[in-house]
């Protein structure tokens, strides 16, 4: 199992999302974690929780299906999505 650690920053936008359980400041730091549920054919299930990185005190719950596609990352651009910032 492999376990990263990826800091998440609010940005303010929220598309669909229903009511948080406390107020996020703008640039606060929380901790996402999620798991794939299931996958068939190119539809991965996925849920996840968000909390709050000082307290840890749960902030959000959060179901979502995607798309898989294929990707391929070129290590001297910066990845899949670009160059680094």
């Amino acid at each position: 199992m492999i376990d990263r650690l990826m800091e998440v920053r609010f940005d303010g936008h929220c598309f669909g999302c229903g009511p948080l359980n406390e107020p996020l400041k703008l640039g606060e730091t929380v901790r996402v974690v999620g798991k794939v549920e299931n996958v068939r054919r190119s539809l991965v299930y996925a849920s996840a929780y968000v909390e709050n990185r000082d307290d840890g005190s749960r902030i959000a719950d959060a179901t979502a299906t995607l798309m898989e596609v294929k990707t391929q990352v070129d290590a001297e651009l910066g990845g899949a999505h670009g160059p680094a910032r």
